[in-house]
């Protein structure tokens, strides 16, 4: 069955996925970080781009982030691939950062 990435919008190929826990584990309560409610499929290469950013704070960064990464980080081919389609994809890909947002900060996108 294959997995989605919550981050890009994209099918994950075979042994590429990893668990996104869209509120970071050091961001955050126990409570919070392990509810499975705030755990989603993710690429792993997309998932370490995004590192432990709150979710406005990764939608604010991740085209830099992601660019910088494609660039400057030294990828498989298949990851380069994978990250380069993501781009694209978040020309239409769009998630409201705290639609899925545990903390319930309060703001809308």
């Amino acid at each position: 069955m294959s997995k989605i990435c919550f981050l890009s919008g994209l099918e994950i190929p075979p042994g590429k996925a990893s668990k996104e826990h869209y509120i970071p584990i050091s961001r955050a309560p126990h409570f919070i970080t392990s509810n499975p409610e705030n755990i989603f499929p993710a690429h792993r290469v997309i998932n370490h781009i995004k590192q432990n950013f709150l979710p406005c704070e990764w939608e604010d960064k991740k085209w830099n982030l992601t660019y910088h990464a494609l660039h400057n980080w030294n990828l498989k081919q298949a990851d380069q691939y994978f990250v380069a389609r993501t781009l694209q994809n978040w020309e239409t890909y769009i998630i409201n950062p705290c639609q899925y947002c545990l903390l319930h900060c309060g703001k809308t996108r």
